[in-house]
Parts: C-alpha cells; structure tokens; sequence
C-alpha cells in the first residue's frame, strides 16, 4: 500500500522525529523515502551575493539530506534526497502528487493558540493542500 514516503526535514530535531517512523515504515512495508528540503519562496528574485549565500545554503541542505540517506541506506533502505525551492506547504504538496508519494510523514511542534496563528502550521498547510495521506508526528518534547 505504502512504497513511497515523503519526509520533509528542515535540519531541525522537530522535523527529524518524523524520520525514526518513516524508516521503521519503509522497513516493514519495503518502501522507498524520498528527504525533501524546501528552500523559502522569493529566493528565486534574488541577485549577486544573495544569489551565491542561496546556491550555498541550497548545496548545505542537499549534502544535509545525503548524509541521512547515506544512513538509511547503510540500513538497508531506499533512500532519495530533493531540494525545491518555494513555499514550504505547496511544494510538499506539490512533490507528492507529482511524484505519486503514497504517503506524507511529517512532524509537528504541536503548537497552539496564538503561536500557532501567528507562525502557521506547515502539517497544516500540507493536510489542506493535498490528497496524499498525511502521517502527523509529534515531535518529543513539543
């Protein structure tokens, strides 16, 4: 039913404790796992040394995302990192229709009330702007 996982990280300890649950899935299921990082929208409109810190973090996030594959390869999982640039609920979204993700897994820093209004909720976002079913981890300690 699940052979393709989509995790978007964005190289914080929230994001990676839905990592742990894609991989336990991936081995059980003989799934595939797509890292997906996305670079913040208008980063395209930029020019000269804002250009060049872009392409650097764009290289920082893609090595990021080697070095877990590189790991969950080593255990025995199919692994494949991507970087896009944009708003971070639409190109999740954007990705696993495209690329026939079975299923979203994603954490959450379970905030709520004000802070949630004002910061947005990404799970959010992805829940709202796509058909693909959505696995919602609450991150330890959130």
């Amino acid at each position: 039913m699940y052979k393709h996982l989509l995790i978007p990280l964005d190289e914080s300890e929230v994001a990676e404790a839905a990592l742990v649950h894609a991989e336990g899935l991936a081995k059980c299921l003989d799934a595939r796992l797509t890292l997906f990082a996305v670079l913040p929208l208008g980063a395209e409109t930029r020019t000269g040394a804002e250009a060049s810190s872009l392409q650097a973090r764009r290289e920082e996030l893609k090595e990021y995302l080697r070095s877990r594959c590189a790991r969950l390869v080593d255990e025995g999982v199919q692994c494949h990192a991507s970087v896009r640039e944009g708003d971070i609920g639409e190109e999740i979204a954007r990705y696993a229709e495209k690329h026939e993700v079975d299923l979203i897994v994603m954490s959450t820093h379970g905030r709520t009330g004000l802070a949630r209004w004002v910061y947005g909720s990404v799970a959010d976002r992805v829940l709202t702007q796509t058909s693909v079913p959505v696995l919602i981890v609450r991150a330890e300690g959130s």
